[in-house]
């Protein structure tokens, strides 16, 4: 059994002088518990809380506080078959009143399947919830599927080819 926590400071500022009121600064604090039960299986929650503000005088105060609750599991079903899950919730609050916050369940969950020593199958659906107020959207719910194969190439050479991305809900 472990605890975990940590603290993650981020700043982004954007040379174009237009786009500076997009600027932003967050600070996110999490901490959790994950239990091994044995040693390829875990099961774990986990507590995110973010504080993200923009620079003053843009046309929306876009600043909010979000927090995130998640439990998660990773399963080896078999020596080929892995199996990973998190069921959750988020919460976001604006401090604008004319932006609306929002709450609402998220999801994720992937299996990979290893046909060979060398080859990889990952399947991955997810449901989350997503805000781009500068798109003039409250949010959005983003659901999907991904199939993605992949080959992993013998130790002494090396392939890159560029592939989607995996996506992680924290």
């Amino acid at each position: 059994m472990g605890i975990f926590a940590g603290v993650l400071e981020t700043n982004t500022s954007l040379s174009l002088a237009e786009s500076q009121l997009n600027d932003f600064h967050a600070k996110s604090v999490d901490f959790g518990t994950e239990y091994a039960t044995d040693e390829k299986n875990t099961l774990g929650w986990e507590y995110r809380y973010t504080d993200t503000r923009y620079p003053p005088g843009g046309v929306t105060q876009s600043d909010f506080r979000e927090d995130t609750w998640r439990v998660y599991e990773k399963y080896d079903f078999s020596e080929k078959t892995v199996l990973d899950g998190s069921a959750g919730y988020l919460k976001r609050d604006y401090a604008s009143l004319g932006i609306r916050s929002f709450s609402g369940y998220i999801w994720r969950a992937a299996a990979q399947w290893q046909p060979s020593d060398k080859t990889f199958i990952d399947l991955i659906g997810w449901r989350n919830l997503q805000a781009y107020v500068t798109a003039q959207s409250d949010y959005f719910v983003s659901k999907g599927v991904s199939i993605f194969p992949h080959w992993e190439p013998p130790r002494k050479s090396r392939l890159a080819l560029p592939c989607p991305s995996r996506i992680k809900i924290t």
